[in-house]
């Protein structure tokens, strides 16, 4: 009597697992009909990765690639990329699994993730060096701060020094390089205060261009 009520129940899940699989099949393929990516998929070796340009490039002028942060998707970008656009050729990607990008069956690794990039940028011939790399969030890492998870308050403003560390730590590996601060936003500084983010590649790209 076990053996049968064992064997239902282990049926059970597996039709549960497949129905579960073919509706989210289905709605999914309703949502890309219903949401068409804004940009083209590109091959990169057997899977597709979704690149969107905006802008026109100028003569021997970078092109400005932007990486959303951990989980996020091209779409971050959308209060930034428009106003760069106006004066440079700027492109937002969705990382493998992301956004309208398929999976890779390659490792989630920086390495992997960074050949994937290389890949997408050189098979679309319209995406040409030079660039300006613009990333947020995971290039740089993330260290959640709660004053409620056991640590001291002392503790916490440490950890907030060390972070404000960071990013005058990249700004002095250039002699051209500052740091700004963004004393109005949360982790999401594209979202909240977007002209800090375009004045800030506007004077690379001005600094850059021939």
């Amino acid at each position: 009597m076990k053996g049968i009520i064992a064997g239902s129940v282990v049926l059970f899940l597996i039709l549960l697992v497949g129905l579960t699989w073919v509706l989210g099949s289905r709605v999914k393929a309703r949502l890309t009909a219903a949401y068409p990516p804004p940009g083209q998929m590109v091959d990169v070796g057997g899977y597709r990765l979704h690149i969107n340009c905006q802008g026109e490039s100028q003569p021997g002028g970078p092109t400005v690639v932007m990486e959303a942060g951990n989980g996020e998707s091209s779409l971050t970008w959308a209060a930034v990329q428009p106003e760069v656009a106006k004066f440079a050729r700027v492109c937002a990607y969705d990382r493998a699994g992301l956004g309208w990008s398929e999976k890779s069956p390659n490792p989630r690794t920086v390495a992997d993730i960074t050949d994937e990039l290389a890949a997408l940028l050189v098979a679309d011939a319209g995406v040409e060096p030079p660039y300006v790399l613009v990333g947020h969030s995971i290039s740089a890492g993330q260290l959640p701060i709660s004053a409620g998870s056991g640590i001291s308050a002392s503790d916490v403003e440490q950890l907030k020094a060390l972070i404000r560390g960071l990013p005058a730590e990249l700004a002095a590996l250039s002699p051209k390089g500052r740091q700004v601060v963004a004393e109005k936003s949360g982790h999401y500084i594209q979202v909240d205060q977007p002209e800090l983010v375009i004045e800030a590649i506007r004077e690379v790209v001005e600094a850059v261009q021939p």
